[in-house]
């Protein structure tokens, strides 16, 4: 094996002379002064990084300093070498062994990321590769691009991998060809590679096997193979979770406690297609409310406190899970509004306060024992109305601005499906002026392609201030009304199947996610009247990310192109289209 022998400094053994011999003080290393933030440096390698013709089975890097090798099973080498050397960090120096002979003519690259770093600071070395062939030349085409997916964030440990094997189970059972790391503005770029015929893939790989076997994995995929005989460039890849074809519960409550049990699924309940109904003995009456991914059950007529009960899901005329738990006491009041939820409230004066309970309820709201109180604790007139979806609660009033209020919810108020009644609670709220905000109208323009949209507008915190699905017309114009001043963005779904929800892809199938767009933030502006129209444009990518956006950025760069209109311009269009 090929060792780098460093000189020991003649300052050491001064010192240590000194300390043995004359017992002289100990040196201690300096305190201040400037933090090391310089990664290590390469001194030199053996074999020499880019050699040609290599048959060694031993490679030695030295560093300029003492160095660590945080992770080495993040360590990837492509093409994939099995088994994998053993790559071990001792004071300045990287040793790498390879325990089985490696493929002739072949380039190979073996690339750290982050993984090392120094001793002292831990300052990484980005990026580091060592890259090598064992024929006469080192491979120099590459493949670049990005990925794109529909949250606009990437998992930490996301790959591109190239397979040889054209077969797409391999992409199932079979380690990769090549393989890199995905940057954290979502591009990646696949070098050194040999001309060949190429399926390309994306995987979240969550147990570092480097192929798609978890269905908690994300994937993504093109469905042609890729020809690479030259550099290739803009390739991109949508990311996705795959949904998967029969329905699994994925979290569960450890009890039906006050008369009520949640249950987490691994797909979303479309309100269109997706009925359920929920079978119990004992003449037991459960009801069921399906959310997103969540399915929310009351059982209205549980006579024990404590004890089991078994029921039975049934999801369109069909079984698909049963439950045995036990019961709990359902006697205990609850906080009826999550207080994450409540805090920093701010309305216009002109709104109403919207407030979305944590149980569903039908029951007669107790209006005695709710109050709405001024700054001065003064007592006001209100209105309270709860929504079709009986859990959303309208607070009406006439409101003074640049007020506090607070409204009081006395215990047993207000009572859920399971006869569970609310504690006390408070929910403070600032009333704003209405000048703070603006109208916002929106005007949406589609191609004839496009069919069987779901339109979201969301406010800059991700709170879904409008959704419609937009059916059987070219145009909407959809009037917003009085908001907030701020940003908001405005989302589409291209609903395909027309189930009223946005629908994952799927391996097996070969299926991708349905397309979604996401307009340039609308900026609203205090006293001022925004128009925004829209043209949904399907094809365009949308970046995939790591790293928060820059929302201040966003906001300068559309305030150069948004077009804010005065109020008394608008007020009588906005005002004929309610």
């Amino acid at each position: 094996m090929y060792h780098l022998k460093s000189k020991i400094n003649y300052y050491i053994i001064a010192l240590l002379h000194c300390l043995i011999i004359n017992g002289c003080a100990v040196v201690s290393s300096p305190t201040g002064g400037e933090k090391d933030t310089t990664p290590p440096k390469v001194k030199a390698s053996l074999p020499a990084n880019n050699s040609t013709n290599f048959s060694s089975k031993d490679i030695s890097i030295l560093f300029d300093e003492w160095i660590t090798l945080q992770n080495p099973q993040n360590v990837l080498i492509t093409p994939d070498v099995d088994p994998k050397p053993k790559i071990t960090a001792k004071k300045n120096e990287l040793q790498i062994q390879f325990k089985e002979k490696l493929d002739s003519n072949t380039t190979y690259s073996i690339f750290f990321g982050n993984e090392l770093k120094d001793n002292n600071e831990g300052n990484p070395i980005d990026n580091y590769a060592y890259v090598f062939s064992t024929g006469a030349y080192i491979d120099s085409i590459s493949v670049e691009g990005k990925l794109h997916n529909y949250e606009d964030k990437l998992p930490a440990n996301a790959f591109v991998t190239l397979y040889k094997d054209l077969n797409d189970s391999a992409f199932t059972n079979k380690r990769p060809y090549y393989i890199t790391k995905i940057n954290t503005d979502g591009s990646f770029s696949l070098k050194n590679l040999k001309a060949g015929q190429y399926k390309i893939y994306a995987l979240d790989d969550k147990n570092s096997n480097y192929y798609y076997d978890l269905p908690t994995e994300q994937i993504g995929f093109l469905d042609n193979k890729i020809v690479v005989d030259s550099n290739l460039e803009n390739i991109n890849i949508p990311f996705f979770l795959p949904e998967e074809e029969n329905w699994r519960i994925v979290e569960k409550d450890k009890n039906i406690q006050n008369g009520k049990y949640n249950i987490t699924w691994n797909k979303t309940f479309s309100p269109k297609e997706d009925q359920i109904q929920i079978l119990t003995p004992n003449n037991i009456n459960a009801i069921a409310f399906p959310e997103d991914k969540k399915l929310q059950l009351y059982f209205t007529n549980l006579q024990q406190d404590t004890g089991m009960q078994q029921f039975f899901i049934k999801h369109n005329d069909e079984i698909i899970d049963s439950i045995e738990t036990k019961i709990t006491s359902k006697k205990d009041l609850a906080l009826f509004f999550d207080t994450t939820k409540t805090k920093n409230l701010k309305i216009l004066e002109s709104n109403s306060l919207q407030l979305i309970s944590i149980f569903h309820s039908i029951q007669d709201i107790d209006t005695n024992k709710i109050q709405l109180i001024d700054s001065s604790g003064n007592k006001i007139e209100m209105n309270i109305e709860r929504k079709e979806d009986l859990k959303t609660y309208i607070i009406k009033s006439s409101f003074k601005p640049a007020q506090n209020y607070k409204i009081i919810f006395q215990d047993s108020s207000l009572q859920d499906l399971a006869g569970k009644y609310n504690k006390m609670q408070e929910i403070s709220f600032l009333v704003e002026e209405n000048k703070k905000g603006g109208k916002l109208l929106i005007n949406i323009e589609l191609d004839t392609n496009y069919t069987n949209l779901i339109f979201i507008l969301k406010d800059n915190q991700g709170n879904v201030l409008e959704k419609q699905n937009l059916r059987n017309s070219r145009s909407f114009k959809i009037n917003i009304g009085l908001t907030q001043a701020g940003s908001h963005q405005a989302e589409f779904i291209k609903d395909d199947n027309d189930n009223e929800i946005w629908n994952s892809g799927n391996f097996s199938t070969k299926s991708l996610p349905e397309k979604t767009y996401k307009h340039t933030p609308i900026i609203v502006k205090e006293n001022w009247d925004a128009e925004e129209t829209i043209k949904p444009n399907f094809n365009q990518i949308q970046k995939a990310t790591s790293e928060n956006k820059n929302l201040k950025e966003e906001i300068n760069q559309n305030n150069i192109n948004k077009k804010n209109i005065p109020k008394e311009n608008i007020n009588n269009r906005i005002k004929s289209d309610r």
